[in-house]
């Protein structure tokens, strides 16, 4: 592939990207290509074009052009331009959309050239391995995207996920009390949408961060996808970029297996597959935060430092690599930096012992780089760490948690394990896993075995409980140790036949993981409190709450009335200056206040109403009434 050919394909996406913005169906075209060229030209010399397929393909792009121009003219980064330059923002965007048009002319005609050749000399009998790679890729992408779009509600960390990455005047709510929002979903699209003036705005989300208690890149790439949409909410948003992320976490699991399994390439299939379709896995990346980023970074980190521990010196780009997988991991969830320490450590241990004093060295210095430049990056991170509330109860957790409190989390850290990635058959993998630690005499498995442990029982300890989603940045690897085991277990055990009973124990854990999970990540249980907001669609709605925190869980249910306004429940006396009731029912939502506390308030309020109230349900921070 000449160098020539890749910078007009790599144009060429860059350009459908580009003209994407507003326009969904630009987006799945943009998608599309993306996916041909990534499979076509895996291995293969990309052809000269004819001109037949230059002129198609530069009419093709006309479109994307004028599109890419009208839209970009817009952008507020165009606008703080012009007033440097004194050029007018469309001939700045059009010059862009020219330098990139042109070369993407040649691209288009090579993808068009390519699609027909491929399309005239399809031969599917002899697929080669990346190609069997790249289905069950596929066959992830649209296992999470069946998974994602039965999600019924979401956990207000995850509406304060979309919140924090593009809501410009803080990390809560900024609505007016005593103000009627109609629709109702307007009280909540200011706070989890992109405004227009502010697309690609990354202060926003860097300095919500800081007031906040997390790193910030997850939230910058939140408020990349929603700038793309401005002023508009979707699940997919979030959703795109767990399923990339899954992606790379498919692959980095695939590569760290592959270490151990190289000599039988049926049996990284079948592990592959396995995750690919493990509902553990699926829950974690319908759950809208960092995670299924952690996900990817844990088990990107573990293969790098598996695959150095056999070397006898990695080379300079080796730790350099390293350095940035640890600032990434970093700036993607503080719980990552106690993984990547951990397994630094073991990996230093490792090298001490065998006298590698290169790569002692390198590893001290990548690491250490990647401390310094973290903290530049986000220097809030010391405070969150170890002066924020988060750190201060963290610290707490460590000193106050008793023995049998450790003890009782890990019991119920190892019962959600079982259920979330081994189907409910646990206890048969810990033994399949002790059976595998004794037989083995692989300091990589060790180190890998260690590394996980280590970081599972230091969240216990530090999170005081066993929280599924802290656990999401090893799931990968612990799925992998599992299924290790398990191919160790049954190749020692039944010989022979070893890898069929693999396959079929993977088979059957795969299964029965679907029937034994819960998908507490796609709040089903939400959905009978959702159906009956639905039936009331023309009711007003009634928000008393005593801290905005409190409210976003309710984003799905408030958004189904016919309208809402929000009262703090230290001022209940302006209720007597509302007038919201369009008939002689109200749905009254308390977050926070109990309804004892309101009740005579209410009726007092609203002369319309008897008094006469039942509980229609509760989610989150709140609880649902129905007066008439």
């Amino acid at each position: 592939m000449k160098k020539d050919s890749i910078m007009t394909v790599i144009s060429f996406l860059f350009m459908l990207i580009l003209g994407s913005i507003h326009d969904k169906y630009y987006v799945v075209v943009s998608l599309s290509v993306f996916v041909f060229v990534a499979c076509y030209f895996w291995k293969r010399d990309i052809e000269i074009p004819n001109k037949g397929y230059l002129i198609s393909g530069g009419l093709v792009l006309v479109p994307l052009l004028i599109h890419f121009v009208l839209l970009w003219s817009n952008l507020i980064i165009i606008k703080k331009l012009e007033n440097i330059t004194h050029i007018p923002p469309v001939i700045t965007v059009g010059i862009i959309g020219l330098i990139v048009y042109i070369p993407s002319i040649y691209a288009a005609g090579i993808v068009l050239n390519a699609a027909f050749n491929h399309i005239k000399n399809m031969h599917f009998h002899k697929m080669s391995i990346d190609t069997f790679f790249l289905i069950i890729c596929l066959v992830f992408v649209i296992a999470s995207a069946a998974v994602i779009s039965m999600k019924v509600n979401y956990h207000g960390d995850e509406i304060m996920s979309y919140g924090l990455a593009n809501h410009k005047d803080g990390i809560e709510m900024s609505f007016e009390t005593g103000v009627t929002y109609k629709p109702s979903e307007d009280a909540f699209m200011e706070y989890i949408t992109v405004q227009d003036d502010y697309r690609f705005d990354y202060s926003i989300p860097y300095d919500n961060q800081v007031h906040d208690v997390h790193p910030p890149l997850y939230y910058c790439l939140l408020h990349t996808v929603s700038s793309l949409f401005p002023g508009t909410f979707s699940r997919w948003y979030a959703g795109v970029i767990n399923i990339f992320f899954g992606i790379l976490s498919l692959w980095a699991f695939y590569k760290l297996a592959g270490l151990y399994v190289q000599d039988n390439r049926n049996v990284l299939y079948i592990m592959t597959v396995a995750f690919a379709l493990s509902s553990g896995i699926l829950n974690a990346v319908a759950w809208f935060r960092m995670y299924s980023i952690a996900m990817f970074w844990g088990l990107f980190i573990t293969w790098m430092i598996a695959s150095g521990i056999n070397r006898k010196c990695n080379s300079i780009q080796y730790y350099i690599l390293l350095c940035f997988v640890i600032i990434g991991a970093a700036l993607t969830q503080y719980y990552m930096i106690i993984y990547s320490v951990v397994i630094c450590v073991i990996y230093g241990l490792i090298l001490v012992f065998e006298r590698r004093w290169k790569d002692i060295l390198g590893l001290v210095l990548s690491s250490g780089l990647a401390a310094i430049n973290a903290i530049t990056i986000f220097p809030a991170m010391l405070y969150h760490m170890f002066s924020g509330y988060r750190g201060e109860e963290a610290l707490a957790n460590v000193a106050v948690n008793s023995a049998a409190a450790l003890f009782r989390n890990i019991l119920s850290f190892g019962t959600m394990i079982s259920q979330d990635l081994f189907g409910g058959a646990g206890i048969i993998i810990f033994v399949t896993l002790i059976f595998a630690l004794f037989k083995l005499k692989d300091k990589k498995f060790y180190a890998v075995v260690m590394a996980a442990v280590i970081y599972i029982a230091a969240i216990i300890k530090v999170a005081g409980a066993s929280v599924q989603r802290y656990f999401y940045p090893v799931y990968g690897i612990v799925f992998f140790i599992g299924l290790f085991s398990l191919y160790v277990f049954t190749q020692y055990i039944v010989k022979e036949k070893g890898k069929y009973v693999f396959v079929a124990s993977v088979t059957l854990i795969t299964i029965a993981g679907f029937w034994v999970n819960s998908w507490g990540n796609l709040f089903g249980f939400s959905s009978e409190l959702l159906e009956y907001a639905d039936s009331k669609h023309a009711v007003d709605c009634l928000y008393i709450y005593s801290e905005r925190w409190m409210i976003p869980p309710s984003y799905e249910e408030v958004s189904r009335y016919n309208s809402v306004t929000f009262v703090n429940s230290s001022h209940l006396e302006m209720l007597h200056d509302l007038s919201i009731i369009s008939d002689d029912e109200l749905i009254v939502i308390l977050a926070g206040p109990e309804i004892g506390d309101v009740c005579e308030e209410i009726s007092e309020a609203f002369s319309q109403i008897e008094g006469r109230y039942a509980k229609a349900g509760q989610y989150g921070y709140s609880q649902t009434y129905y007066f008439e």
